[in-house]
């Protein structure tokens, strides 16, 4: 009969004190086996890494089990050569490249400078998805408010195509935030943009850039509701809902001239939408546009939730 066999968790952590994953294996496995296994986890050549657990280096013909102790799951530290990664960042395959450096986005700690000036050598390469890998990376491992990363990562969105633009978006909104004023500009900028394409993304993506109120991406928004591209005037009477300050006239008024006279039911549907988030209070003239609006079938059902909870906001606010 075979001997019964359990299975011993190993927690894996990085020098710094990152979690970097959870391994399974048999308590008869070697850390042979277990070094492979943490290669396939983090996407890491065998050679690149070493193993210590209680500070001691762990031996490869050894089992795992003889240093477990009984206790479950074992802490095991993965000491990566990032030398190694940043070598194999420059190999000719593609594929290499980006394994690379989603494994440096991994393992390296958050701010390591030698990390963050390997990876930006990446942001040249000629391959489109290793440079996005790159920009995913580089807000993986910078530090909140790093302004050489925040420059790169405008840049790209200023410049790279659509792709590029929507991975640097999401790494500033990690490393610069909400309301950085250089992440603020160039989006802004790209809000006037000469392709249709780039203005619609620029206005949907607003919402993730400034804070409720900010007047510049307010002003943008009104401007682009004017826009001749009508999925451009969408987007824009959308942001205006999660941007303007709740309450604002100027706002209001120019939704409200949206819904009643757009060409576009779409734009007029999420004009009504934006109407509900951004009217505190009763407001005839809003009141009676949603009515008028609720007699055209597309937008029926929209304008008379609006209506209703315009209505049930007031009641309360008497109350």
């Amino acid at each position: 009969m075979a001997a019964m066999t359990n299975l011993l968790e190993v927690c894996l952590w990085s020098v710094g004190g990152r979690r970097l994953g959870t391994v399974e294996l048999n308590d008869q496995a070697s850390v042979k086996e277990l070094k492979y296994a943490t290669a396939d986890l983090l996407e890491l050549p065998p050679k690149c890494h070493r193993l210590l657990c209680g500070g001691e280096i762990m031996v490869s013909q050894k089992l795992v089990s003889q240093y477990s102790e009984d206790t479950t799951p074992l802490e095991v530290m993965v000491v990566i050569s990032h030398e190694l990664i940043y070598k194999r960042m420059g190999d000719p395959s593609v594929a290499v490249r980006q394994a690379a450096l989603n494994t440096l986005g991994r393992a390296a700690e958050p701010g390591s400078k030698a990390a963050i000036e390997a990876v930006c050598g990446c942001l040249k390469d000629c391959e489109g998805e290793v440079r996005r890998i790159a920009l995913k990376t580089l807000s993986c491992i910078s530090e909140e408010g790093n302004a050489q990363v925040i420059s790169l990562l405008c840049d790209n969105l200023a410049r790279g195509d659509l792709f590029t633009k929507a991975t640097a978006i999401k790494g500033l909104t990690k490393v610069a935030g909400i309301g950085n004023p250089e992440f603020l500009t160039t989006m802004l900028e790209l809000i006037v943009h000469r392709k249709a394409a780039t203005r619609r993304f620029a206005m949907e993506s607003l919402p993730q850039v400034a804070a409720r109120g900010e007047p510049r991406a307010v002003e943008a928004a009104l401007v682009a509701l004017l826009d001749q591209d009508a999925q451009v005037r969408q987007a824009a009477a959308q942001s205006l809902g999660l941007v303007a300050e709740l309450g604002d006239h100027k706002v209001i008024q120019r939704l409200l001239q949206c819904l009643q006279d757009d060409g576009d039911k779409m734009t007029r549907r999420c004009a009504a939408i934006s109407l509900g988030q951004v009217v505190l209070e009763e407001d005839a003239k809003v009141l009676e546009a949603l009515e008028a609006s609720a007699r055209e079938s597309s937008l029926r059902r929209v304008a008379s939730s609006v209506r209703d909870a315009i209505r049930s906001r007031g009641k309360q606010a008497l109350n």
